[in-house]
């Protein structure tokens, strides 16, 4: 049972260091959620990044089914190990994507690349959080498509990057190879 601190008369009166843990949780919550509101702009602009969530994601089911067998060692009652093996499993699987995606962009220390690509086209988009969009705003920015290794990709972009292009056109673009060799655009 989950102690409330106004529960009323029979409730469990909690010490300081449960209330600091507890503040503490819910700020490293908070804090993992600003995180990747802010990693999915460089998500959305990673090569092959279905392939890096999926390498994390194996890897935070083995880090979390390890990390359970060590901590679920101190308890006899199989249903607390299993919370303890649910737990740190759940941790491992949100945790690692951006954990991944971070430290393949931050720890890279790949130079800067140009690489040529062909330019298929660039369009303006909108997004709104809060329904329809009116057609008189502003754009959020720009989505470039262009063929690299004979896939098509698209990165978004803040401005038309190549404004007398034509689809078609070989154009270059700046790319670096990440710590875990996942390479991404770079809009300069």
């Amino acid at each position: 049972m989950i102690p409330l601190p106004y529960g009323g008369q029979n409730r469990e009166n909690l010490k300081r260091s449960e209330y600091t843990l507890g503040i503490l949780g819910a700020l490293s919550v908070f804090f993992v959620a600003f995180l990747y509101a802010f990693e999915v702009k460089y998500f959305s602009n990673t090569f092959e990044v279905k392939s890096l969530v999926w390498q994390t994601l194996y890897s935070g089911i083995f880090i979390g089914i390890t990390a359970g067998y060590y901590f679920s060692k101190q308890f006899n009652d199989v249903l607390e190990q299993l919370k303890i093996y649910v737990f740190f499993l759940t941790i491992s699987l949100l945790l690692l994507p951006l954990l991944g995606s971070l430290s393949n962009r931050l720890l890279s220390f790949s130079p800067k690349q140009k690489i040529e690509v062909e330019l298929q086209s660039q369009a303006a988009y909108l997004q709104s959080r809060f329904g329809r969009v009116s057609m008189n705003t502003k754009k959020d920015g720009i989505f470039l498509f262009f063929i690299k290794d004979q896939k098509i990709q698209r990165v978004k972009t803040q401005k038309i990057l190549f404004p007398n292009s034509k689809k078609g056109e070989r154009v270059q673009i700046v790319t670096r190879k990440g710590f875990w060799g996942y390479e991404y655009f770079i809009e300069e």
